[in-house]
């Protein structure tokens, strides 16, 4: 079996009924050198986990799909033909997302070296 793994950012989000299921589509740009413009791929997200994702991933965020890869043909608005390149996702990670900062009640004290001795200031020493 063929295994399509993309590392990328997101585009758009767009969470869509079907007829037995629901199916997230997700676009990725991603370069494969720096100076080249991006390129786009759709992830798509069936069943229950379309819907529970679709309110984590956002616009702008970095994600890694691995899945199965599918060759769409699609019309485009002028009627030509055209064709993308489709991941069936199997697998998502969030990658290089912000952590929230937890609530002040739970973070932890920062460890301080303490002085044993007072501080004098260089006025008071003799």
């Amino acid at each position: 079996m063929l295994e399509l793994t993309v590392l990328g950012y997101v585009g758009f989000v767009r969470l869509n009924d079907t007829q037995n299921s629901q199916v997230l589509t997700v676009t990725l740009a991603y370069r494969r050198k720096p100076e080249e413009d991006p390129q786009w791929i759709a992830a798509k997200i069936w069943g229950s986990r379309a819907a529970s994702l679709s309110t984590h991933i956002k616009p702008g965020g970095r994600l890694l799909v691995r899945g199965r890869p599918q060759v769409a043909v699609f019309q485009r608005k002028d009627g030509t033909q055209g064709q993308e390149l489709v991941c069936h996702v199997d697998t998502l990670e969030f990658v290089g997302s912000p952590r929230p900062e937890p609530p002040p009640s739970q973070q932890l004290p920062l460890s301080r070296k303490r002085n044993t001795k007072p501080s004098r200031s260089p006025a008071l020493r003799k």
